[in-house]
């Protein structure tokens, strides 16, 4: 039950929360061959899984069966009670999974080159015969995060065509989507991601009558992304204690997502890190005493940031283990200059 309402970004509130919070104590004891393999094989302690584990490194691993081949390995990995034939599935799955993000970095760079030829649609829609429609999804959610534009990416399969959708702000996907609905052999989903099939000669005469249904509706298509802060805090707040009280709004999730804290620091770290340098690490001061802290994916985000510098810091706040020793750290969402 906590896996599947993580994975599925299922509202974690009323009895889904308790549902969830009690799930995961269970499964930190599970005797199930497969969930230990797959705990193991994501590189985490079993006893230690929290919603974001479920979500980041469980759920892509169990989905890329379904994306690539075929689902009934994550079922069999699920329910075998066999060790040696949980590690092997575990290790067939961690495979499949780093195929997928391989394929889908390869095909979000292509759609986004496709994207640049219409600087002008407010909704994009993107298709190649090339791309597989088990991670047009996941590209979809990329490019509209990436355009701040809704998007569509379609496999083209011969004559007829399958794809996904997904949405920004409050501006309905799925409602654009049936406007257009005698275009469409079927389509599903919600407000924030849909479903379609639809015959490959049609696409064009989609992408034009998605995007005048969009000038009609411009004002739900939003502008800038807005960064909701729980709190402003006193630095001197930021604290592990901090960590020990939200413990009790956990798990945090769709419609209960971990609070973000705003303080003012002084930076006196900052270097990028990863395989690939698009993390920034960093370290803040406040009142003699330094936070560690990380930003992922925004290397070269902040070009104005300066050793010394007094800013704005939005934060989540997490615990970062290293050699037994627990510390704080600040998981960094923006950083405004302190006006």
């Amino acid at each position: 039950m906590a896996l599947g309402t993580v994975c599925d970004v299922v509202p974690l509130v009323g009895e889904n929360r308790v549902l969830t919070k009690f799930g995961l104590t269970i499964l930190h004891k599970s005797p199930r061959k497969g969930v230990r393999a797959l705990a193991e094989a994501s590189g985490v302690k079993l006893e230690d899984v929290g919603p974001s584990d479920l979500g980041f490194r469980f759920g892509p691993r169990l989905n890329a069966a379904g994306r690539l081949e075929h689902a009934s390995k994550a079922l069999e990995l699920l329910t075998t009670t066999r060790t040696d034939r949980a590690k092997e599935l575990a290790s067939m799955l961690g495979e499949l999974n780093r195929e997928r993000q391989e394929d889908t970095i390869r095909v979000f760079a292509e759609a986004m080159v496709q994207a640049s030829h219409y600087p002008d649609d407010e909704i994009l829609v993107l298709s190649d015969p090339n791309w597989s429609h088990g991670i047009v999804g996941l590209v979809a959610s990329r490019v509209s995060e990436a355009t701040h534009k809704p998007t569509l990416v379609l496999q083209e399969l011969g004559g007829m065509t399958k794809g996904s959708a997904r949405s920004i702000g409050s501006f309905s996907i799925i409602d654009a989507v049936a406007s257009c609905a005698e275009l469409l052999e079927r389509y599903g989903g919600h407000a924030f991601a849909a479903g379609m099939t639809l015959k490959t000669n049609h696409i064009d005469r989609l992408r034009g009558q998605l995007n005048a249904y969009a000038a009609a509706h411009r004002n739900n298509l939003g502008g800038d992304k807005e960064l909701l802060v729980s709190a402003v805090l006193d630095a001197g707040l930021l604290r592990t204690e901090m960590l020990e009280l939200l413990q009790a709004f956990e798990p945090f999730g769709n419609a209960n997502t971990q609070p973000i804290f705003a303080a003012t620091l002084t930076l006196v770290h900052l270097r990028p890190v990863g395989s690939d340098l698009k993390h920034l690490q960093m370290r803040f001061l406040t009142n003699g005493r330094e936070l560690g802290a990380i930003a992922f994916s925004a290397s070269g985000r902040w070009p104005w940031l300066e050793i010394g510098q007094q800013v704005e810091v939005a934060c989540r706040l997490s615990k970062n283990v290293w050699q037994g020793v627990e510390r704080l750290q600040l998981e960094v969402q923006d950083i405004r200059p302190v006006q």
